[in-house]
């Protein structure tokens, strides 16, 4: 540490024992006390749904103009958990999750999170909508499926703000459905203790973009706009003026655990067998209901193209988190369809879902807004996706003529029951279609 700034490591380098001993703390804590875990993931989730995703975007009337500040309003959050927690144990540094790594990619979720501890394992979660209190479970998909270092540097090599937040917010999404469980839900993901490492993962990334793009690269406009909880923009652009930095290699001490931390010995399954962390039999992903668009013509498209992306409108994200695979072409593709260009696949598109509403009646109702309401947008406005599909759309300008869009959906289970059949079997809602090419 100098000059009070502290340096957050990778996940295998992180301080287990303290990270443990703060969570525990935290989680210990009854909802009603400000420094509690429940009081804290609240705010992104239920009950108060005050994080930016998909189409929230501030309002976009008057002098306004529409924004989105997913990555600074997460970076604030971030900077406010990560002392709360360093208030019970002063070692207790957020770390990362590196997903790209090769660990990830042989082991799925870090160590940490799944032999730490219960504390580090899942977190607590009050009763919602008639379901009892109870702790986080997850439900991993296959470590392969997660992003590689060559996902990342594309999407780092992006040099418009709006254009790198949105793609990276669609990998964020991506391993929010890969976790699966709690964390595939919007409304209960911040009660799972690996929520953080992801976030800070993708704070990092941002960061990584910053160093190579700049720090006052963002929209001049959004500078003075207020984040959670009244940190403004400007004030989030630099990690050093909030107290941290990030850590390309160096090891934190105390890696050990020991016996008895988080309120059960590492590696042992949580006492009161609510199924945080790892399951021996994950859930399968299922099949959703399929859409495909009206016929949309190619061949008038600009031949002349460096990019040409599939831009989905008013897509809905009240159901069950999915990965949208998108075919040009190939009307007949199902869960089976090759990833291949061959096959028409163009590419893909992560939904983070709400996972049905959790609050009273009328609570997920979108209503329509007001000339002057200063409040941003309903969280489930419905949003807009990009997928970058370069290859695919040229192969479908050759072809002349109309081309067709077909999204499979492949679905996460939900981790609770009382929801509609439709979030789950008919997750994808899409207004309309286009294809964008740019020269």
């Amino acid at each position: 540490m100098a000059n009070g700034i502290v340096v957050r490591p990778s996940a295998e380098h992180a301080n287990v024992a303290a990270l443990a001993d703060a969570y525990q703390k935290m989680q210990a804590l009854s909802a009603s006390d400000n420094r509690s875990w429940i009081y804290w993931a609240e705010f992104h989730g239920f009950n108060r749904y005050e994080c930016w995703h998909h189409a929230r975007s501030g309002p976009g009337t008057g002098q306004l103009f529409p924004y989105d500040l997913f990555l600074p309003w997460h970076r604030a959050y971030l900077s406010f958990f990560d002392n709360a927690a360093r208030d019970q144990n002063e070692d207790a540094i957020l770390p990362w999750w590196d997903w790209t790594g090769d660990e990830s990619h042989a082991n799925g979720l870090p160590a940490a999170y799944r032999t730490g501890g219960q504390s580090l394992d899942s977190g607590p979660i009050p009763a919602i909508n008639g379901e009892p209190a109870r702790r986080t479970t997850r439900n991993p998909g296959s470590p392969g499926g997660l992003p590689t270092p060559g996902d990342i540097d594309t999407i780092l090599d992006l040099t418009d703000f709006r254009d790198f937040s949105n793609q990276l917010q669609d990998v964020h999404d991506g391993i929010h459905g890969w976790v699966g469980g709690d964390m595939g839900s919007i409304g209960t993901s911040a009660f799972d203790p690996v929520f953080w490492a992801h976030h800070a993962m993708i704070d990092r990334i941002w960061y990584l973009w910053q160093l190579r793009h700049g720090v006052n690269t963002i929209p001049a406009e959004y500078l003075d706009l207020a984040l959670f909880p009244g940190l403004t923009v400007q004030q989030v652009l630099d990690v050093h003026a909030l107290g941290y930095d990030y850590a390309t290699g160096a090891v934190a001490g105390g890696t050990d655990v020991p016996a008895g931390v988080g309120g059960a010995d590492a590696g042992e399954a949580p006492a009161d067998g609510g199924g945080g962390g790892n399951s021996e039999e994950p859930e399968p992903q299922t099949e959703g209901e399929r859409y495909e668009s009206e016929p949309l013509s190619v061949g008038a498209l600009d031949t002349e193209l460096y990019r040409a992306d599939i831009e989905f409108y008013e897509v809905d994200h009240a159901g069950a988190s999915y990965e949208g695979r998108v075919y040009l072409n190939t009307p007949d593709a199902d869960a089976d369809t090759p990833t291949t260009s061959e096959a028409g696949y163009a590419g893909s598109y992560h939904v983070f879902g709400h996972g049905g509403c959790l609050g009273d009646p009328g609570h997920c109702e979108v209503k329509d807004r007001r000339q002057y309401d200063p409040r941003p947008a309903h969280p489930l406005t419905k949003a807009k996706k990009v997928v970058i599909a370069t290859d695919a759309v040229e192969r479908a300008i050759k072809g002349g003529g109309d081309a067709t869009v077909t999204v499979v959906p492949i679905v996460e289970p939900l981790p609770y029951a009382s929801v509609e059949s439709k979030y789950i079997e008919k997750p994808v809602d899409i207004g309309y279609v286009r294809i964008v090419t740019y020269r």
